[in-house]
């Protein structure tokens, strides 16, 4: 369960052909002895490599492990598959639509329950992001989540709006592409207090997130 080297690349599905992806693949394994690749994430969508539906929540390792798909030879000495992603039903009167989904995110869960594997019950873990995770894990198993858009409006809203002005970082680095993150350790932090005002305000002012917005 060691990691012995990582390798990173803006050659993801939305900026090369699909057509592609295998030549991507291979090139970004060069000089590793890799006998057999196991992706997660987008590259299992419609657009990747291969189409992997989506498993039903709740689910745990085992019941990803057995939907993993397997890809077409892309060269005859590694041994290619791909972790499906997870769906789940809606609670009535919650959205439009009937399911939610997420591929990539369910990988992280079920890492995640490494950590939390000496705690019994219900946690409830956050994956922020572009689309922000909100997931109910019990027992080892990924029962239930939530999506919000909550990093793309952000986006939006710093970089594109008359708010844009007022909303300054000390990197002033306005890029939110996921290439761009850093590597940082798993240490506790605590919340800015803008982040917590914010959080106050929505809990105790009436209005809606846009009425919010108007007053900032």
């Amino acid at each position: 369960g060691k990691v012995l080297s990582t390798r990173s690349s803006k050659s993801g599905i939305g900026r090369v052909p699909q057509n592609t992806l295998g030549t991507v693949l291979t090139t970004t394994l060069l000089g590793w002895e890799c006998k057999r690749v196991v992706m997660c994430g987008m590259i299992g969508s419609r657009n990747g490599l291969v189409e992997v539906p989506y498993v039903e929540a709740p689910v745990d390792a085992r019941k990803l492990a057995s939907a993993c798909a397997r890809v077409q030879p892309i060269d005859s000495t590694i041994d290619v598959w791909c972790i499906p992603g997870v769906m789940c039903q809606k609670e009535a009167g919650v959205g439009l639509g009937a399911e939610d989904v997420m591929r990539g995110e369910e990988t992280q869960l079920i890492g995640c329950n490494e950590i939390l594997k000496q705690s019994k019950g219900d946690r409830v873990v956050v994956l922020p992001g572009t689309h922000n995770k909100w997931a109910l894990m019990r027992n080892g198993m990924l029962v239930r989540f939530w999506t919000f858009m909550t990093g793309e409006v952000f986006g939006v809203l710093r970089n594109h709006t008359i708010l844009s002005r007022l909303m300054t970082t000390k990197d002033n680095n306005t890029n939110d592409d996921d290439d761009n993150k850093k590597e940082t350790t798993a240490t506790q932090r605590s919340p800015p207090p803008a982040f917590l005002q914010g959080v106050q305000h929505a809990k105790s002012v009436k209005g809606g997130l846009l009425n919010h917005l108007f007053s900032v």
